[in-house]
């Protein structure tokens, strides 16, 4: 089991693995879709909170 390389085993279980995962992505595009969709409302609420507080400790610092 020291051979170098790939055995076509290998090759061919990793073309299955690329299969299955496109085939997952394609049925479940919908619902990954609407975690993207959730995902990205969160970093925009996060990012306006945090532009938010920048502004305030700006503002406190120039008192």
């Amino acid at each position: 089991m020291n051979k170098k390389g790939l055995t076509w085993n290998e090759i061919v279980y990793a073309i299955i693995a690329v299969i299955v995962l496109i085939t997952l992505v394609w049925v479940f595009r919908k619902q990954i879709n609407e975690v993207f969709r959730s995902l990205m409302g969160i970093i925009k609420t996060t990012t306006a909170g945090a532009e938010e507080t920048g502004k305030n400790i700006n503002e406190l610092i120039e008192k």
